[in-house]
């Protein structure tokens, strides 16, 4: 069934108090919302700065699923009212600059929001995009605690320093340091590889999202882009090292250094159709 935009004009009045609701949800949160993109623009240089077309993408994905939600049968429950005005008073109490908590309770808050005006219905079609949105929003707050830079920054520069060895450089490394002959590379924080991480868990996990696989193998698909960032990471910075010891600075920094890293990081994400693939053949019986 095509819906008219006339037919759109009737279901705003009809759900005015919902919106109204909304709009109000979206008040009471203003000031952590900003906070959360503010956050998200400054942190690191804004070299994640791409975290903020989440919300955009989670709204885009609830448009996605608009004539469906418009057919879908509503079954509101009235005891969702208890836990989002509990929500509201945790909010007033709630430090501004918690970003992870606050993530969390606007996500909760739309969930009971949900279920107050439309029931369990709507929340099923609507769980991935307040999945999506509460999960790619909190992974700073998330690897920052569980120091999960430093550990793919070892491993990004063990695997570089091996892929050297086996095009017989005679790599020593020490520490986050490559040297090979009087040539030194020091892999620094920013070279972590973490911004590639993030990409790659918001890419991997929207491709998993439309691919007709089963479950399990969605989940191993997405879980897959731990390591695909990882041997991107090396790649890149096995590439930098070799281009900048034999043709200079231009790798080093600047426009050859971000070129080398962009190819690689759109070569690297052809491993998702290419794994993808391999999981939909099943073994002949």
């Amino acid at each position: 069934m095509k819906f008219k935009f006339s037919d759109y004009l009737d279901i705003l009045k009809k759900h005015y108090v919902e919106i109204l609701c909304f709009i109000f949800i979206l008040f009471i949160f203003r000031d952590q919302l900003l906070v959360s993109y503010n956050r998200i623009l400054n942190e690191g240089a804004s070299a994640y700065s791409y975290l903020a077309f989440i919300p955009i993408i989670s709204i885009y994905l609830v448009w996605q699923k608009k004539d469906l939600l418009l057919n879908s049968k509503t079954q509101p429950l009235s005891w969702a009212l208890l836990p989002l005005l509990l929500i509201f008073v945790l909010v007033l109490f709630t430090n501004k600059s918690a970003y992870f908590i606050n993530n969390v309770l606007f996500t909760a808050c739309m969930l009971f929001y949900i279920l107050l005006f439309y029931g369990w219905n709507t929340l099923y079609i609507l769980f991935f995009p307040l999945f999506f949105y509460v999960l790619n929003l909190s992974y700073i707050s998330i690897f920052s605690y569980l120091g999960i830079s430093i550990l793919i920054r070892n491993l990004s520069s063990k695997l570089a320093a091996f892929l050297l060895f086996l095009i017989d450089q005679n790599p020593l490394l020490k520490g986050n340091i490559i040297t090979l002959g009087k040539y030194s590379a020091t892999i620094t924080p920013a070279c972590s590889g973490l911004n590639n991480l993030y990409a790659f868990l918001i890419i991997g996990i929207l491709f998993v999202y439309f691919t007709k696989l089963n479950i399990w193998k969605k989940w191993f698909l997405y879980f897959c882009s731990f390591p695909i960032a990882i041997i991107s990471n090396s790649l890149r910075i096995f590439f930098l090292i070799i281009l900048s010891k034999y043709f200079g600075a231009f790798f080093e920094a600047g426009f050859g250094h971000y070129t080398v890293g962009g190819i690689i990081f759109f070569v690297s994400l052809g491993l998702f159709p290419l794994l993808e693939k391999l999981l939909q053949n099943e073994p002949k019986k």
